[in-house]
């Protein structure tokens, strides 16, 4: 029995125990994501690439798909839901992937991710996806009067 309890304690030590490794260079966090719906679903535009389904979740899992690495939406500040959001707000809710502090507001339409994080960062919004849960039904601001003057 002893041996045994030692024999396992060595290849642990030797081994490592079985955490889940990423090399640095495959990791792409998100800082923005932009979603709208379209009538074949949800399509996702981040700056790790774009991804569309049925559902948030099915554009999620395609976008992770087609990227060069492994996409966080943990580290995304800040969301832009485009056209009729009711429906993207509860399926982006129920998804969990988003971090409660990350700002959301909706806008007309999808716009190139570069950049956008730091414009968006300039122009605040008090909608939360923390507010969000805590508060259903709260109005997201528009991301266009928001920065309009």
């Amino acid at each position: 029995m002893k041996w045994t309890l030692l024999a396992a304690a060595a290849l642990v030590l030797c081994c490592g125990l079985p955490f889940r490794t990423h090399e640095t260079r495959t990791l792409l966090p998100v800082q923005t994501v932009q979603a709208e719906r379209t009538e074949a679903g949800v399509r996702i535009v981040t700056e790790a690439g774009e991804g569309s389904g049925a559902t948030w979740d099915d554009a999620v899992a395609a976008l992770r798909m087609a990227a060069p690495g492994e996409v966080y939406f943990d580290t995304a500040g800040q969301v832009v839901l485009c056209g009729k959001t009711d429906r993207l707000v509860n399926e982006l809710l129920e998804s969990g992937i988003l971090r409660p502090a990350a700002q959301v507001r909706r806008s007309g339409g999808l716009t190139d991710p570069e950049g956008l994080s730091d414009l968006l960062e300039a122009h605040a919004s008090p909608v939360t996806v923390g507010l969000l849960r805590a508060e259903p039904g709260t109005a997201l601001p528009d991301w266009e009067e928001s920065h309009a003057g």
